[in-house]
């Protein structure tokens, strides 16, 4: 049960700005941002 909550506490912690990444290079895949705006957007997360 603890390992459960631990492990889950970490996915949290990270899925923000992950999720943010993540949704930044889709975005940027499918063609809907530029290379300029997809670096300095990743830039802007850290």
């Amino acid at each position: 049960m603890v390992w459960l909550a631990v492990r889950g506490s970490r996915q949290r912690d990270r899925s923000g700005a992950q999720r943010a990444k993540d949704v930044l290079a889709d975005r940027y895949a499918r063609g809907e941002i530029s290379t300029k705006e997809y670096r300095e957007r990743l830039d802007q997360l850290g």
